[in-house]
């Protein structure tokens, strides 16, 4: 009788996958390279192989650096009995006795014909997942999403809601978003999204917001990331519009200087933000420290069913950010214009108001385009010279004007940096 694995935990739980009766099967996250794929972020191209060979023995081997556990033990080669459970990145895998005539797993109104694998008692826990719409997303607050339990509804949109959580395995809080379950509409957009983010976990900087994991449960595609105290720039800015809080050239200084060092830190990696929002900026404000969320959530969802109407759902809140050459149909769009939504950032912070703001997105693009830029000592006259010069040239409406690269605009913070 062949083997299989069915996977008990993971992006791709209860899919089951069936073993050759003899030969080597690669398994890892690639429809290309691996026999068996998965869609874990934590899991590589070609992560390890399987071996059935004469005489019915299966042997497991590691092929990457992040290694591979059976049974809970890291292990470089081991042979597999029934039963042993085999972990690769955050998916975890059984193997089992195939049944006769196929791969498919028993139903749950079916009587389990394999023979019987011992399982630890599990303590009672979160309901069963539902499968709620986009709009009742909020209602999976306690129930789990791998090893995060959801505990409070943080907010709520038309494609996702945003989750205070809480991670089993280390009791830290963090911040859990789950997206509308009609992503992916395509396994195309699944494995996209998966090659994306694989790119962004890996990244630690003190100015960016540290992503945790990412994975789909159930229908849920979700992201998990670092809880940041505090509140985001937009609702700063709310406060500013209204006259409820000072303006402080101070703070839109240490702004700039602090997310100019998360661009830098991204810049040296060929990565681009594209989507430099207060929304996507939050900030400790008793630490004094901002941090720049979301980095290439936007590129893991382009062309993406859920991308596109998400791009079309937040034109009217977002435009006063955008780059000139993002209101250009055509143009180049690079790091440069990442620069440039900072400034935009930093002249709100320091003016009360973003640098231009017409009647409809459409009038509003066309004076980022063409208008004149108010200087920001015009309507705020405690500004320093010097800050409004550099706010200024990060907002040419020319690339090749502004600084050629996050370090050179650092270079000319660090020296304001002292008068804070």
């Amino acid at each position: 009788m062949p083997w299989q694995f069915l996977v008990v935990d993971g992006a791709d739980r209860e899919q089951v996958f069936l073993l050759p009766e003899k030969g080597i099967s690669v398994i890892g996250g690639s429809k290309k390279h691996a026999d068996i794929c998965l869609h874990d972020l934590y899991v590589q191209r070609t992560h390890c192989e399987v071996e059935v060979s004469e005489g019915d023995t299966v042997l497991v081997r590691n092929l990457r650096p992040e290694g591979i556990f059976v049974n809970k033990a890291r292990v470089e080669q081991q042979e597999l009995n029934s039963g042993d459970v085999l972990r690769i990145g955050n998916t975890q895998m059984r193997l089992e006795r195939a049944l006769q005539g196929g791969p498919a797993a028993p139903s749950a109104d079916e009587p389990e014909t394999l023979e019987e694998v011992p399982e630890e008692p599990q303590a009672a826990g979160p309901e069963a997942l539902p499968s709620l719409p986009p709009e009742r997303l909020g209602e999976l607050v306690g129930h789990l999403l791998a090893h995060y339990q959801l505990d409070d509804l943080l907010g709520q949109g038309t494609h996702k809601a945003v989750f205070l959580a809480t991670d089993q395995k280390s009791e830290e809080q963090v911040v859990v978003k789950v997206v509308s379950p009609r992503f992916p509409a395509r396994q195309e957009e699944l494995q996209r999204f998966c090659d994306v983010m694989r790119r962004a976990l890996p990244l630690q900087h003190e100015s960016l917001v540290l992503l945790r994991g990412v994975g789909k449960t159930g229908p849920y595609t979700w992201m998990a990331r670092e809880y940041v105290p505090g509140q985001s720039l937009a609702s700063i800015l709310e406060k500013l519009a209204d006259g409820s809080k000072k303006l402080k050239w101070q703070s839109g200084v240490r702004l700039a200087r602090q997310i100019g060092t998360a661009l830098e830190f991204l810049h040296k990696r060929q990565i681009m933000h594209g989507h430099l929002t207060p929304r996507n900026v939050l900030i400790d404000v008793e630490a004094k420290v901002c941090k720049l969320a979301n980095t290439l959530l936007d590129h893991a969802l382009f062309g993406s069913q859920l991308g596109v109407a998400i791009k079309a759902e937040r034109k009217a809140k977002d435009v006063v950010w955008f780059s000139p050459e993002q209101c250009t149909k055509g143009a180049l769009v690079d790091h440069l214009s990442d620069q440039y939504s900072l400034g935009a950032m930093v002249y709100a912070r320091l003016t009360g108001r973003p640098p231009f703001v017409g009647a409809t997105p459409e009038e509003t693009m066309n004076l980022i385009r063409t208008a004149p830029l108010a200087r920001p000592w015009k309507l705020n006259q405690n500004i320093p010279v010097e800050v409004d010069a550099v706010v200024v040239r990060m907002l040419s409406r020319k690339q090749e004007d502004r600084y050629h690269n996050p370090a050179a605009l650092l270079a000319d913070l660090e020296a304001l940096a002292e008068r804070e």
